[in-house]
């Protein structure tokens, strides 16, 4: 094999964050390691973000995989370690519930190799529900607020990390993700590629398959994790917040309005519980400011560690594995047994 030099099939890293989810990363690894791109030119890197499960036991089934792990919590402090051990030229970011499509790499290559300057390729996330038929409240908010992939390039430059490929000049260029952020690292890494130039793509043929979120629990903790991580929820004077509050009455009606009017969700029992999980919600964003207003000071969307973490990011972090490559590149995959 030549290596990283290969200008029709560059060498691409895979890089999966995982914290527990055994079976999800079972089924993303095993479309992962059938994709139609050369297999002797992609490898797949799992990053152990501290599983209490065995992770090891999924990984050790493909030899296609390395394992690595990262010990700082937070799904950007676990792909930035996956960038620093991956090889490839390319790097794609998906997340182990998700399923790319068998052609999701080769499709990837193509778009960020067919536009100039291109800075990130954004694809499509589908997402899956249980029951198609009869869809939780859960999944259909996720649906109708999340993984809107197309406005997030096009609207917000930025592209979200369950479905991204970039190149590895860029990360050299502007830097890592902020692994000291909770949520919001994929948006606030987009903003400066798109500040510092680079072209954005969104992609419709570059899919994966993502599982909507089915139960209470797992939408409250993203909500609850999207608006610590925002840089306007913070301690204001008690005027400011009385105004934030009071807003809060024309944007649910703005937001209910639209459920109401929406082409995605026909059935009008749909809307309705899409509706009053969306009020209970609220509720919650309430009872947030309330309680950060009244409470000590702090930064809940920065890890503790985070400035211990960033201090290991520099630019030797890149070139390392770019000659460790083209010294001594990695040996084909062997077949899954």
């Amino acid at each position: 094999m030549s290596g990283l030099a290969d200008p029709k099939f560059p060498y691409v890293s895979v890089i999966v964050p995982v914290y527990n989810d055994l079976a999800g990363l079972n089924n993303c690894l095993f479309v992962l390691t059938s994709q139609t791109y050369p297999r002797d030119r992609y490898e797949i890197m799992v990053v152990d973000n501290g599983s209490e499960e065995n992770v090891r036991m999924i990984t050790q089934c493909y030899p296609q995989v390395r394992l690595v792990f990262e010990p700082v919590r937070g799904s950007y402090a676990a792909r930035n370690q996956g960038i620093r051990h991956s090889y490839g030229e390319i790097l794609a970011f998906t997340d182990s519930d998700c399923m790319p499509a068998a052609n999701w790499i080769e499709r990837g290559v193509e778009q960020l190799g067919a536009v100039p300057n291109c800075g990130l390729v954004g694809g499509r996330i589908g997402l899956v529900f249980r029951d198609p038929q009869r869809p939780t409240a859960a999944e259909l908010y996720d649906r109708f607020f999340y993984f809107h992939q197309d406005a997030y390039v096009r609207d917000k430059h930025f592209a979200a990390t369950a479905n991204l490929f970039t190149s590895r000049r860029v990360f050299e260029k502007i830097g890592l993700f902020d692994d000291g952020l909770q949520s919001g690292g994929d948006r606030e890494w987009g903003r400066r590629v798109y500040a510092a130039g680079y072209a954005q793509v969104y992609a419709e043929d570059v899919t994966v398959f993502h599982r909507a979120r089915s139960h209470w629990a797992d939408i409250r903790g993203k909500f609850v994790r999207i608006n610590s991580a925002n840089p306007g929820f913070k301690k204001e004077n008690i005027f400011k917040f009385i105004g934030r509050c009071v807003i809060l009455l024309p944007n649910l009606a703005f937001f209910l309005f639209q459920m109401a009017g929406s082409r995605e969700i026909v059935s009008w029992r749909q809307k309705i519980k899409l509706m009053f999980f969306s009020l209970a919600l609220e509720g919650v964003r309430v009872a947030m400011r309330v309680r950060l207003q009244f409470s000590r000071p702090q930064s809940p969307n920065r890890h503790p560690d985070a400035r211990e973490a960033n201090r290991r990011i520099g630019p030797e972090d890149f070139k390392k594995n770019r000659h460790a490559l083209r010294d001594n590149p990695p040996m084909p995959s062997k077949s899954r047994p």
